[in-house]
């Protein structure tokens, strides 16, 4: 994917303390469970301050459902700009699977995230039902 493409579907643009917030939180409710993470946890694993964490997420299962959200948005972008012009469903549901599977591969807390959250949490059961 181009630089181009990437920032195309980087869609929620984030400064770098939510971005550390963001991937810290990513990380504790894949191994936690989005219930038992709290500020202080959160704070913690992204080298934060307990206020950074208040200024900047409104509260975590808020932060739960934007992430969630944007896991999801970024994955049918990432599929979309990997279909190109492919009109077989057969093709383009490889091509969805190889996508995921990589990316899962690539990315062991994303991966966790979703195996954890991608039935029960209503944005990310789009990445799996959602058109091939």
């Amino acid at each position: 994917m181009s630089s181009v493409e990437y920032k195309k579907w980087q869609m929620f643009a984030l400064d770098p303390v939510q971005r550390r917030i963001h991937d810290a939180a990513l990380r504790l409710f894949a191994l936690h469970g989005s219930d038992r993470v709290s500020v202080r946890d959160l704070a913690e694993a992204a080298g934060v301050a307990r206020g950074t964490i208040y200024n900047n997420v409104g509260s975590v299962d808020t932060l739960f459902v934007e992430i969630a959200a944007q896991l999801a948005a970024e994955m049918h972008e990432r599929i979309r700009l990997a279909f190109g012009t492919t009109e077989d469903p057969a093709q383009r549901l490889a091509t969805g699977i190889r996508l995921l599977l990589r990316r899962a591969h690539d990315e062991p807390h994303w991966g966790r995230f979703m195996c954890r959250f991608g039935q029960t949490a209503s944005q990310l059961r789009e990445v799996w039902y959602g058109q091939p």
